[in-house]
């Protein structure tokens, strides 16, 4: 198929470009086979580009002789063009409407991008286990890589190499993974080189309202731990949720068989309650009173910012106790992802410097997000599972036909897209944050934990807290700031491959499109 025969008008003059918060611009319209562009043909003046892959939905309105075209884009930016000529109108928006909903993958726009520099490197083998791998192995002989998911029989989420404690052998995976939540058993996510401790993921242990135990499985937890050490399992539901799930054939570690286990619940909300908050934060974003007092009060009902706090304050907590107890941590909810790796992942940034550097942030994803997934990325699962149970994120009130289908990608784009990219500050090279204020001066010495959560809460301390009344929250956003630097991670929601294109253009926003990987 060619890209031609979908566009019907490729250029309109005289077009009027209205986006909130900005003057309106005139100029000329142009459709490519992935990109709408607008220029007024002026020398230093605003181009858009905007990918149609990028478009979630499109409204038309005719007055007399024009009409307008209001977009509504995955990242939550509103625009619209207001376009002479009706029939111009109606090309323009056929158009567009056929080029943002192309099913075939191969047609995307990444199959046509053609770099202007020169590639160094080939990122589809940059970040692999082996190399991981080797590194862990020059620090402890404690682990082992294990090849017992290599045809994802095992656990088809989970990719074909993983990290596992040495003294654990395949058979016994297999029955943990049995025992294990769609197959999620206990795989390293992070090991801490100043003291030993890790961080390890999985799913739910399936133990139902009988108690069932699985003596393989305490084992394998066990093997994490030092003689006279203790760890904690971070479990992100309520008490209340895990006793619902251990009803229906889930549940939790029981201390009986894991007496060396402190069981924690936090609890982190998901799908229904995350989608009807976000729902109303976009709503306080696309209020254009310029009223402060509304901005904050619609701010407040969403209950966002209360969300965002939990995810924060587990992250901490899995972080303190790595570092300040000494102690190993199991993170799981009910199948392991989601809440699961928004919490290991935010624990790793807090705890490594490495991973605030370019490289060490592109080798968290991978081994994150990616990885974990790789034969059916979570990405993918939970979108489709969660569209034909909700619906999408889609509601008359918004216009928008599912930007995101799972709310959980959203919370954990908007943390660690701002953990290095806002509010004036600037990553080192050696991972040590340093920010300043807009006359230039520190307003914290390098090292201190400066993370910018979801565009909204800021959470500053000289160190990891010791408690959580250490943990200084404010607000930080109010509504001209909008939302286009607040959601330009939306796209890792998508499908597989969007996911990790969305990666790139991620790294490019908080990093500059000039910063060399260190």
């Amino acid at each position: 198929m060619e890209f031609a025969e979908l566009i019907k008008t490729p250029r309109v003059d005289k077009v009027l470009l209205h986006r909130p918060f900005h003057p309106p611009v005139g100029g000329t319209l142009c459709l490519t086979g992935h990109h709408l562009i607008l220029s007024s043909r002026q020398d230093n003046s605003e181009e858009l580009w905007l990918l149609h892959s990028n478009i979630d939905s499109i409204e038309k309105r005719f007055v007399g002789p024009s009409g307008t075209i209001t977009i509504k884009c995955k990242d939550l930016r509103i625009i619209q063009l207001e376009i002479t000529g009706m029939d111009e109108c109606l090309n323009i928006a056929s158009s567009i409407e056929a080029l943002s909903t192309l099913d075939s993958i191969s047609l995307m726009y990444p199959f046509f991008y053609r770099p202007m520099f020169e590639v160094t490197e080939d990122g589809w083998h940059s970040f692999l286990p082996e190399q991981e791998f080797e590194l862990l192995s020059s620090e402890t002989d404690d682990w082992v890589l294990s090849y017992v998911n290599k045809d994802f029989s095992v656990c088809p989420s989970y990719p074909p190499i993983v990290i596992v404690p040495k003294s654990i052998d395949d058979e016994s995976l297999r029955k943990v993974a049995a025992f294990r939540q769609n197959g999620r058993f206990p795989v390293l996510s992070y090991y801490h080189r100043k003291n030993g401790m890790v961080i390890m993921r999985s799913s739910q242990p399936l133990t139902g309202t009988n108690n069932r135990r699985c003596k393989e499985d305490e084992k394998l937890i066990n093997a994490t731990l030092r003689p006279g050490k203790r760890g904690y399992i971070i479990d992100t539901r309520s008490l209340n949720v895990a006793q619902q799930a251990r009803a229906r054939g889930g549940g939790f570690e029981q201390e009986a068989y894991y007496p060396q286990w402190r069981r924690i619940h936090k609890t982190i909300e998901r799908f229904n309650i995350l989608q009807e908050s976000f729902i109303k934060l976009v709503e306080a974003c696309n209020d254009q009173s310029h009223n402060m007092d509304r901005w904050l009060s619609k701010l407040e009902a969403s209950n966002w910012l209360n969300h965002i706090k939990e995810i924060l304050t587990t992250a901490c907590l899995a972080a303190q106790c790595i570092d300040r107890e000494g102690a190993s941590v199991l993170v799981h909810g009910s199948e392991g992802m989601d809440s699961t790796l928004q919490v290991t992942s935010l624990a790793q940034i807090i705890l490594d410097p490495k991973c605030r550097t370019i490289r060490g942030f592109e080798a968290l994803v991978e081994k994150e997000w990616l990885q974990p997934n790789a034969s059916g990325n979570a990405c993918s699962q939970a979108n489709s599972s969660t569209s034909s149970k909700m619906g999408g994120i889609s509601d008359r009130r918004l216009g928008y036909s599912g930007p995101c289908d799972d709310i959980g990608h959203i919370v954990t784009g908007g943390a660690v897209t701002k953990v290095t990219g806002a509010g004036g500050r600037k990553l080192e090279e050696d991972g040590d944050y340093a920010a300043s204020d807009r006359n230039g001066s520190p307003m914290y010495s390098l090292g201190s934990l400066a993370i910018l959560l979801g565009g909204s809460v800021l959470l500053r301390s000289s160190t990891i807290p010791d408690t959580l009344d250490d943990v200084e929250i404010r607000a930080l956003w109010g509504p001209h700031h909008h939302l286009q630097n607040f959601f330009f991670m939306l796209k890792i929601v998508l499908n597989d491959f969007e996911c990790m294109f969305a990666v790139v253009v991620l790294l490019q926003n908080t990093f500059g499109p000039n910063h060399t990987s260190p």
